[in-house]
């Protein structure tokens, strides 16, 4: 089973310190786990962006499921802090596979771009969404669209958060 990865950016998710970065690689690693041992085929699509999509990818690297990151444009991680874009090519040599989506540095149609890549080549999406518009809306829909099952985490992460 394959599924694809979209989820908020760590604004939406508690912010950026270290504290509300664990907690997100703590529920993101306990999720991924609980799909693993449900099925053991488990193999995931991340986008790498900062947020949900990276602590996935951590998830997957530490649980020693595969992962496919799919990047959206060279240098998607050019403006980020140089922490994070360490994590970020760690990730990407942990990586099964590394597509990078669309030729060319950023442009905001690419981010879409690569949802439908993800959303294209997986079985199921695995979402970290609150209901609010933008590029993981934009992804959700397009998955609907293509008759793709969403699961929606956002219920457990506010549990996981009280």
């Amino acid at each position: 089973m394959i599924w694809a990865a979209t989820g908020h950016r760590p604004l939406k998710l508690g912010g950026f310190t270290a504290f509300a970065q664990g907690k997100l690689m703590g529920f993101a690693l306990r999720e991924i786990e609980n799909m693993a041992s449900a099925d053991a085929s488990l193999k995931l699509i991340c986008g790498m962006a900062d947020g949900w999509d990276m602590a996935v990818a951590s998830a997957c690297v530490d649980s020693a499921i595969p992962f496919i990151a799919a990047v959206p444009f060279h240098g998607q991680s050019d403006l980020w802090p140089v922490e994070t874009q360490r994590r970020y090519f760690k990730l990407l040599k942990e990586a099964e596979s590394v597509t990078v989506v669309c030729a060319g540095t950023y442009d905001a149609w690419k981010m879409q771009a690569r949802n439908q890549w993800m959303v294209q080549r997986a079985d199921k999406i695995l979402a970290l969404h609150d209901g609010s518009k933008g590029g993981t809306w934009n992804c959700i829909k397009y998955a609907i669209e293509q008759k793709k099952e969403v699961v929606n985490l956002w219920g457990k992460w506010e549990k996981f958060n009280a």
